[in-house]
């Protein structure tokens, strides 16, 4: 507060004349302030004031404005010298204030590095300030040592562990989990002492820190891991410190109630170039010791059954576990325990008290109590004589107590009484209502009396049955009939009996009244409405009515039906039932089968019911078959108006469930052999078929799995019965049936597919054996000259087609395994190779030859003449005289056949005159020799008539499918021979070979006749030389290599066509498009190549182009993706394409982050990559990266980490002057240095020398698109 004086307002007013003169004041409303004095409210305030000379009266008067001028006050902390982690928790100084709000804030941070001071890492000044709401301010600073770390004095996280008794409990509210599952050390402020903690180093100076377990205070100062930093200055440990903290979490094996961390706490100190190290190791178990939670069942009444017990379904609960347990619970009841979520339990009569628990498996449980009452409200059964006689006693009055009518009445609990009351009143008056006895009069007499006997219960329930009386007596009463009435149609007669509702005649004599004849004429309609008439006679003996009377009586409806007296039927579960026909309403017990009328089914209605079903079937295995929706109308037939009836509708469906949980059962069978002869190893079509057996004669539904000898599935199917060509070997079959209901049953049954077929025998092409000379009769002298040779010699790889075992053998003995030859076999000889499978005994043969030669010098034997012999010989060559290697020449002769050598040449000599030979070569391999796409353009020529085809061998070449013509489908599979779809083409072999002497009747249709692929030799007498021209099938343009000093024919250019890919980034999970340009891309015919890929990192979806609009799937094949590539083959009229147009459009999906400028590259991998110009040229062709505008960018560097040299490399958008600085974690300069560099691909070389420092680096390269950032760490 301040007061207003003289002084301050009055010139040449002193302090010390203030209390002369006289002032006043007013704000600025003209209100007079009491005392002169004011306060902060009046802060901005301009008030009145006037100074009153008191002798003279003279006044003056002026203005003058408040204004608080008072900033806080900063209680300013002195220097102090702090562990470096402790600039993250330091407080704020405290400070006083005046008459406002304030806040004290940390305005500004000077911070110079120490770098190898031995103590400290850092001096810091810190300038505080104080303002308050009005602007006042003040200010303090204060300077802080931060000492370097002590490796020594960090105090770790303690173990959190159960034996330590500080493990975590899972349903900790103070714990946070990272992405991991793994408990942060502190999930907010470490300060609050959640989370499991950081390491600390502890500092007598502060004060507000953490528990130092050394001083027992909070002098813990945290030193935060990885990028954990205070709010406050945003200075990370790892600069104040020159540290980093890191921690890494490993869960280690535990079991189900406890979760077992080991958690590896590292801080490393970067000093002076040298880095020190210390850690620890933390464990930490989270215990699952919560209890689950859940919500007790309200208590409630239920009624006994048919044995004076209750089974009731106990209501399900729904447990929730926080620590996320598999969850079991008991429902304990006076007579037992149900181990399941709410099912029947069996109660007694009267209170139970059931216990629900809930508990997890971890032992942790919770419980609560429902109080159910079992009331018995089933009335007894009343059975009573249908017929009684009663006698009327003399005083004209017979009392009959209620036991004479009972006739075997029962209650399932207990009977308590019986009660009895007639239907009519004739008598007394109170014999309507309920009594021990009832009586019977003269008016009775003649008469059926309805009785009603009635039967209590213990519980008070009761029933009653109806008892027809007749009253014998024989007076003749005068006659006298009741008055006319009207009555409700509910009301209760006897129209054999109306006297007990309406009243009888009477005469003037008691019990004389047998000859009284009542005549009655009802008129009432189905529904209890209408007239009744009573005519009433009195006849003497000989039948003349002598007296005579009658009575109307009148019947309406006074409360006819309404839809509130309806009792749906209620939801059911049929348990064991096995159709749909089971839940049909009749089939249902009470109240779940029809409609029940609480009140209104009586005379005065007639009410029809109906219904409509809905059918769901039930989720397989869930033990539910299926569930009917059935929705109820109730019609009152009664209820007509203007011929309208009332209908009343179920408001809900009943839901009635078929539940069965007996599962079908599979009958018994033998395991299965099959044999077959397949060329394949398969067998014929094995058909197995299976049944079983179900409680209900319902579908059944059947699935099996074939499994072979490793375990893996190779087929299955939804069927008892399966037919499969199975491969040879042995397999087990796992048959499943399953009924409507999801009940199932499981049978293994093994199969063996046996293949019987003869091996295949391979024989040698041809042996040639020395006879070795022998002494026989040991005289020093030859006598003999022979040689042994096992069948074994001439096997060239026989197999089994199945790899069914075999043995070799001369004959079908397969004992005679070996053969001597002698003299007499000089010469070629058959062999006959038998092969026979030792399981089967199946056998097949080859033949091929043997020639015995004499080359010993010695002249043992008496050799023939060999002159005479002849040569069959010749030459296979191109159209071009290329000769070709490699083709196989037989002659007819098993085994006996030739290759060409490098000259294309072959030859047969020593051959026997008089023989027939057919001469027939042969090649099928490598079907991609000298095909590309440009022999694709070259038969597409011909096809439009553009450039024909100028040879019949060429023609030939171009029919690639063998049908004798050319056509867009040799296009087609030419192209995927091309594209790697075919390793060899499917109607056509490698290579074909014409006589070489023939001359074709048309040299432009070559199929107009036959032409011969082979040369017939009848009865050789000479030597024959036999020549073919080889065609390479597909082969347009001579660049197929037919030999090994073959070359390709096509000159390739040293240009190549370029396909461009823009950098850019495809996230992992997402799709995206990779754009394929051409700077180069002019006066092109066609291309083709292999797309190379790392299929871990991306999928490629389909490619497109708008540029080329007849490129379509069919140009590139995506198959074999799996195995990064794919191929592609494009051919097309020549055409230039504008380098802004986009020529491929390639679709992937991205597995990881992909850079697009390196995910894909072109290769020769499966298809040759290479181009076709418009003039013929071959040329080259390639997938070339480039940089698009501002992506200037650090690409990598290798090695990471590196210890002697690393090469930096970097991406410039264009040429320009770049600047490289590296730093260290601390923010120092260590190096820098700056160059002019070309746009596109760049390297900068590093080395030990330039870079004087250990440890993380921070690299910046500084360019006009800005600033790019990479770390390394050198060793």
């Amino acid at each position: 507060m301040a007061t207003i004086t003289p002084a301050m307002g009055g010139v040449g007013i002193t302090y010390e004349c203030n209390d002369y003169y006289s002032l006043q004041l007013w704000d600025e409303y003209g209100k007079l302030i009491p005392g002169n004095t004011v306060d902060i409210n009046y802060d901005g305030h301009n008030l009145e004031y006037e100074i009153t000379e008191p002798e003279c009266g003279n006044r003056c008067s002026g203005y003058v404005k408040i204004e608080y001028k008072l900033p806080p006050q900063i209680e300013c902390p002195p220097d102090a010298t702090l562990s470096c982690g402790a600039l993250n928790i330091l407080d704020l100084p405290p400070a006083t204030g005046g008459c406002t709000d304030f806040e004290v804030f940390l305005y500004n941070e000077e911070t110079i590095s120490m770098s190898c001071d031995p103590l400290y890492t850092q001096s810091v000044t810190r300038t505080y300030k104080a303002r308050d709401a009005l602007g006042n301010e003040s200010e303090c600073s204060h300077t802080i040592l931060l000492k370097r770390i002590d490796l020594d004095d960090i105090i770790f996280p303690e173990i959190r562990t159960v034996g330590n008794g500080n493990a975590i409990s899972c349903g900790d509210p103070y714990l946070v989990y990272d992405q991991n599952g793994f408990p942060l050390p502190y999930p907010t402020d470490p300060l609050t002492g959640s989370g499991t903690g950081i390491p600390i180093l502890c500092d007598i100076n502060v004060t507000n820190g953490l528990f130092c377990p050394a001083t027992g205070s909070g002098n813990g100062v945290p030193l935060f891991p990885n990028s954990m930093q205070s709010e406050l200055t945003g200075i990370p440990t790892s600069v104040a410190c020159s540290a980093i903290v890191t921690y890494t979490d490993f869960e280690l094996p535990g079991f189900g109630c406890v979760r077992k961390i080991m958690r590896t706490w590292e801080v490393r100190e970067w000093w002076c170039g040298a880095e020190d190290l210390a850690g620890s190791v933390q464990l930490i178990e989270i215990v699952d010791d919560q209890a689950p939670q859940f919500s007790c069942p309200a208590d409630f009444t239920v009624s006994t059954g048919y044995d004076c017990a209750g089974e009731v379904v106990m209501p399900a609960v729904t447990p929730y576990d926080e620590c996320g347990s598999e969850l079991k619970v008991r429902i304990a009841f006076p007579n037992g325990i149900l181990n399941a979520n709410g099912g029947a339990a069996d109660l007694d009569l009267g209170f139970n008290l059931v216990e629900y628990i809930v508990s997890d498996g971890c032992n942790n449980s919770s419980n609560c109590f429902v109080g159910v009452t079992v009331v018995d409200d089933t009335s007894p059964v009343a059975v009573c004589e249908q017929y009684k006689v009663v006698s009327i006693s003399q005083s004209g009055n017979t009392i009959v107590f209620a036991e004479p009518f009972d006739n075997g009445s029962w209650d399932e609990c207990a009977l308590d009484r019986f009660e009895v009351r007639r239907m009519d009143a004739t008598c007394i008056a109170s014999d309507t209502l309920f009594g021990e006895s009832i009586s019977f009069c003269c008016s009775d007499v003649e008469e059926d009396v309805m009785v009603v006997f009635r039967a209590w219960d213990k519980a008070g329930n009761y029933n009653d049955c109806m008892v027809n009386v007749e009253v014998q007596d024989k007076s003749v009463p005068t006659i006298s009939c009741p008055p006319d009435m009207t009555i409700d149609c509910r009301d209760g007669y006897d129209l054999n009996n109306l006297s007990l509702t309406f009243g009888d005649v009477t005469s003037s004599s008691v019990c004389s009244a047998e000859n009284a004849i009542e005549i009655v004429t009802p008129d009432v309609n189905q529904c209890g409405v209408g007239t009744i008439i009573r005519e009433f006679e009195l006849r003497d003996d000989a039948g003349n009515v002598v007296r005579s009377c009658k009575q109307v009586v009148t019947i309406t409806n006074n409360t006819p039906f309404v839809g509130s007296n309806i009792i749906w039927p209620a939801d059911y579960d049929l348990t064991g039932g096995c159709s749909l026909q089971d839940l049909s309403p009749e089939n249902l017990p009470e109240p779940y089968g029809f409609p029940v009328f609480i009140n209104g089914n009586d005379e005065c209605s007639l009410l029809g019911y109906d219904y409509e079903d809905s059918v769901y079937q039930a989720i397989p295995g869930s033990g539910e078959c299926a569930h009917i929706e059935r929705r109820w109308k109730v019609i009152d037939w009664c209820s007509q108006n203007n011929g309208h009836f009332s209908i009343w509708e179920s408001p809900f469906p009943q839901i009635i469930k078929l539940i069965n949980t007996i599962s079908p059962e599979i009958e018994n069978q033998d395991d299965i052999l099959v044999e077959s002869q397949s060329v394949d190893c398969t067998s014929s079509n094995v058909v197995v078929e299976r049944t079983a057996t179900d409680d209900c004669n319902n579908a059944l539904f059947w699935t099996y799995a074939i499994r072979d000898e490793s375990g893996f599935v190779i087929g299955t199917g939804n069927s008892n019965m399966f037919t499969e060509t199975l491969v040879t070997g042995i397999y087990e079959i796992e048959w499943t049936v399953q009924d409507g209901c999801g009940n199932f049953d499981i049978d293994f049954q093994n199969l063996e597919v046996r293949n019987i077929k003869s091996p295949s025998p391979v024989c040698i092409n041809g042996l040639a054996a020395s006879l070795v000379l022998m002494d026989l009769d040991n005289d020093g002298v030859y006598d003999a000259e022979m040689v042994e040779l096992w069948a074994s010699d001439f096997d060239a790889h026989s197999y089994h087609s199945c790899g069914n075992p075999f043995t070799l053998s001369f004959t079908q003995d397969t004992t005679v395994k070996n053969w001597i030859y002698d003299c007499d076999d000089i010469g070629l000889n058959v062999v006959r190779l038998y092969v026979t499978d030792v399981i089967t005994g199946a056998f097949d043969y080859c033949e091929t030859f043997v020639d015995i030669q004499d080359n010993n010098g010695e002249n043992v034997c008496d050799e023939d003449d060999q002159n005479g012999r002849v040569v069959i010989e010749g030459d296979i060559y191109t159209e071009y005289q290329e000769e070709v290697e490699g083709v196989m020449v037989d002659i007819g002769i098993p085994d006996l056949e030739e290759m060409t050598n490098e000259q294309g040449g072959y030859a047969f000599g020593a051959m026997i005159p008089g023989g027939s030979y057919m001469v027939n070569p042969s090649k099928d391999d490598d079907h991609l020799n000298g095909i590309s796409t440009l022999d694709l353009i070259l038969i597409q020529k011909h096809i439009l008539g553009f450039e024909y085809l100028d040879s019949p061998y060429k023609l030939i070449a171009a029919d690639v499918n063998n049908s004798e013509d050319i056509s867009s489908l040799d296009l087609i599979e030419l192209r995927k021979l091309i594209l790697g779809i075919y390793e060899e083409l499917p109607n056509n072999e490698s290579w074909r070979f014409v006589d070489a002497s023939f001359s074709f009747t048309d040299p432009f249709n070559p199929w107009l006749s036959d032409f011969p692929e082979e040369y017939e030799i009848y009865d050789l007498n000479q030597n024959m030389d036999i020549d073919f021209i080889g065609v390479k099938i597909g082969d347009l343009n001579q660049s197929v290599i037919a030999n090994f000093k073959g070359e390709n024919h096509n000159e390739r250019s040293i240009d190549k066509l370029s396909f461009n890919i823009e950098s850019g980034e495809i996230k992992a999970g997402q799709t995206g498009m990779i754009n394929l340009r051409s700077s180069n891309y002019e006066n092109i015919n066609g291309w083709q190549g292999t797309f190379e890929f790392d299929p871990s990192k991306l999928e490629i979806i389909e490619i497109n182009s708008v540029a080329l609009e007849d490129f379509e799937a069919g140009n590139y094949h995506i198959s074999e993706q799996e195995e990064g590539w794919i191929s592609l083959s494009y051919h097309g009229d020549a055409r230039s394409i504008d380098d802004s147009d986009i020529v491929l459009e390639i679709l992937v999906a991205a597995k990881q982050d992909i850079q697009t400028d390196n995910a894909i590259h072109m290769s020769s991998r499966v298809t040759t990559a290479e181009s076709y110009t418009g003039d013929g040229n071959v040329q080259g062709m390639s997938v070339e990266n480039i940089i698009s505008e501002s992506q200037s960018r650090i690409v990598d560097v290798q090695p990471n980490p590196w210890v002697e040299k690393a090469s930096l490399s970097f991406e410039l958008s264009k040429a320009e002057f770049v600047q490289f600085k590296f730093y260290d974690t601390g923010g120092r300069l260590i190096y820098s240095d700056s160059g002019n560099y070309s746009a596109g691909s760049n390297r900068y070389s590093l080395t030990k020398s330039q870079i004087v420092y250990k440890g993380v680096i921070y690299i910046q390269m500084i360019t006009s698109d800005g600033i790019e950032d990479y770390k390394m760490i050198m060793l």
